[in-house]
């Protein structure tokens, strides 16, 4: 089972030391972004859980019970190839100069994530497939978003 603790153990122990393992010369097993790109993507979804993007719902009302379930189930890993709604067909360009900075955005974006859920304990926001977010729902997406995405270059990570 998820908890708050292995998850921000995780996310602020174990991923800065998984990230070491992101180098420019990986190349992606699927899907279309490049490793910088990927990076600057994962930073993204932290950011959404602040509100910093605020989106609108692209799940059905009526799936979300479900999507919710699938969501913090541990056996389920994103699937290969899932094109978020949110998202163009094409990568977004890269916005950073590098991956070295692109993983500095990355850290500065789990920074204001905690400071955020620190500051605002109880609120929930909304992710654009999954619906209302707590802080717990929050992490176990990204630890999963995260999970995904490494694998996408090669780099498996676990709780």
């Amino acid at each position: 089972m998820f908890t708050r603790q292995t998850l921000e153990e995780f996310l602020k122990e174990q991923l800065p030391v998984h990230l070491n393992a992101i180098t420019p010369e990986l190349t992606p097993k699927w899907g279309k972004m490049n490793v910088q790109q990927m990076v600057e993507h994962l930073s993204f979804t932290f950011l959404m859980a602040t509100g910093t993007f605020q989106v609108k719902l692209s799940t059905e009302m009526e799936k979300l019970p479900l999507y919710k379930r699938v969501l913090m189930n541990e056996e389920k890993d994103f699937p290969k190839d899932f094109q978020n709604p949110l998202l163009p067909a094409s990568p977004i360009p890269v916005s950073t100069a590098n991956l070295n900075e692109a993983k500095t955005g990355l850290k500065q974006s789990m920074d204001k994530f905690f400071i955020f859920f620190t500051e605002n304990p109880e609120v929930v926001t909304l992710n654009n497939v999954w619906g209302e977010l707590n802080y717990l729902e929050w992490m176990v997406m990204n630890y999963k978003h995260i999970k995904h995405h490494f694998a996408q270059f090669g780099v498996e990570i676990c709780l």
